[in-house]
């Protein structure tokens, strides 16, 4: 059905280390901080099953951490900027940006997120790196629960909420891949709690995993019916009107058509 050319983004977890407790983040209450880091050899796996698809998406460097906090961060980046045919993304809280300058430098697209800073340190990020067309500086102050902000979700049941949306619709599978430190596919990134495991790239390729993988199938079909009845997406707050995926109101309906004729076909 070539839901492989709906793919927007695919988004790595470079590492499971943070240097900051935010409070709208999993690491402020249960989530740990282990050191694991995805090997340089996973993250060759990768790239070469992107250039297998030609990918001409986003590859988004994020993951569940700070990716500087990677012992090989540049060595890790590098593999991926090398003969690219896509674009390249990182957010980072900008803590270890002086050790990784270039490297960051070297990103498409920067998210600096000032999450423990005031509005006049804020401002003086902005007058920074104003200059560098790549780099975004996003703000939020200490004291904001994170209901307060759109974009904010409770990670898939996380934080207690009884802010759940209701249309059950959810895009993200469909629009996005999420790829753990070990190489293991998982079903979300707002997936903090439960780690859905739906398969790994060393068993499954990208290509593979996104037309053939039964799990995702199964969930892709719930989720484009409204059918939110499994974990984690029962208790996730996600909306689907909030467009966070830039889905627009057509390009859904191709995707509910998409589902409904592969289904057919089952």
């Amino acid at each position: 059905m070539n839901f492989i050319d709906e793919i927007k983004v695919i988004e790595i977890n470079p590492t499971e280390l943070c240097n900051l407790k935010c409070s709208f983040c999993p690491r402020s209450t249960f989530y740990p901080n282990q050191n694991l880091h995805m090997s340089l050899e996973t993250a060759e796996v990768i790239y070469n099953q992107l250039n297998e698809i030609n990918y001409t998406g986003e590859l988004s460097i994020t993951g569940r951490g700070e990716p500087t906090l990677h012992p090989e961060f540049d060595k890790l980046c590098e593999i991926f900027f090398k003969d690219k045919t896509w674009t390249t993304k990182i957010n980072t809280n900008g803590k270890r940006y002086d050790k990784w300058m270039r490297t960051v430098n070297s990103f498409d697209r920067v998210i600096y997120n000032c999450y423990e800073h005031t509005r006049e340190q804020y401002h003086s990020q902005i007058e920074r790196f104003q200059h560098i067309k790549s780099f975004t500086v996003n703000y939020k102050p200490i004291d904001m629960p994170w209901q307060e902000r759109a974009s904010f979700t409770n990670r898939a049941g996380s934080f207690p909420t009884n802010h759940l949306p209701d249309l059950q619709y959810c895009d993200t599978p469909f629009l996005k891949v999420f790829i753990d430190y070990d190489g293991t596919y998982r079903l979300c990134c707002e997936d903090w709690k439960d780690k859905i495991v739906m398969g790994s790239i060393h068993e499954q390729t990208i290509a593979e995993y996104i037309e053939e993988n039964d799990n995702l199938k199964h969930y892709r079909k719930r989720l484009a019916e409204g059918d939110r009845s499994l974990t984690p997406c029962m208790s996730c707050s996600y909306n689907i009107t909030s467009n966070k995926n830039g889905c627009s109101e057509n390009k859904w309906k191709s995707l509910q058509l998409m589902t409904q004729m592969e289904n057919l076909g089952a």
